[in-house]
């Protein structure tokens, strides 16, 4: 059923992005993240503390926003968005003796709600889906998956929180959770995968 579910959940969001009507005035946003490894796995990120390992990436992530989701949905939230996002991303590092470097290219559909103004300065929340391919086979994924397979193209799912910059409307912080993994089988019978731990800063502008 999860599978299922995964399999599906990228073109019905995909196909929703083609029935939303375009309504901000910045809709690209430009981002660079930094992010490390953690071996925890993903449903325990948001609960337990991390513990980092020696690997980490920097990453460029370029976002369009397609269009509110009442458009297309009317009884979906006003401040429901859909966007799309490209990541070209560097990973490297040493861990357990694996040293190994090589870039990774990410596609992704991500809900957005806009939290607007609030004390905590929140800005929005996102969830992506979408795959992954990597220049090389990540040979240290083997040790962080259930049944040590891993693969050059996978499933990937970001979830992100963003921050306003105080006096600087067209800036923002963001702290993202990086995932990458056969999604429940899904990708050559990888089970599990790799997580990292990310911030950055990002900018919005109008490109045309």
């Amino acid at each position: 059923m999860k599978r299922a579910i995964l399999v599906f959940c990228l073109p019905v969001v995909l196909l929703l992005g083609m029935c939303c009507e375009l309504r901000a005035e910045k809709p690209w946003g430009a981002t660079l993240i930094y992010g490390q490894l953690t071996q925890n796995h993903f449903e325990k990120i948001f609960y337990t503390r991390s513990r980092l390992e020696e690997r980490f990436m920097l990453a460029g992530m370029l976002r369009r926003e397609l269009g509110a989701v009442q458009e297309a949905i009317g009884w979906a939230p006003e401040d429901l968005f859909l966007d799309a996002e490209l990541g070209l991303g560097y990973k490297w590092g040493d861990w357990k003796g694996i040293d190994q470097r090589f870039q990774e290219a990410v596609l992704s559909a991500n809900l957005r709600y806009d939290l607007g103004s609030n004390p905590l300065g929140l800005s929005s929340i996102s969830l992506g889906n979408g795959v992954s391919w990597t220049t090389k086979k990540p040979e240290y994924e083997e040790e962080i998956t259930l049944n040590e397979k891993n693969s050059r193209l996978l499933y990937y799912l970001m979830v992100e929180t963003a921050f306003h910059v105080p006096y600087v409307s067209d800036w923002e912080l963001v702290l993202r959770v990086h995932h990458r993994s056969g999604g429940y089988g899904t990708f050559s019978g990888v089970r599990g995968g790799s997580n990292y731990l990310c911030f950055g800063l990002r900018h919005h502008f109008s490109w045309f």
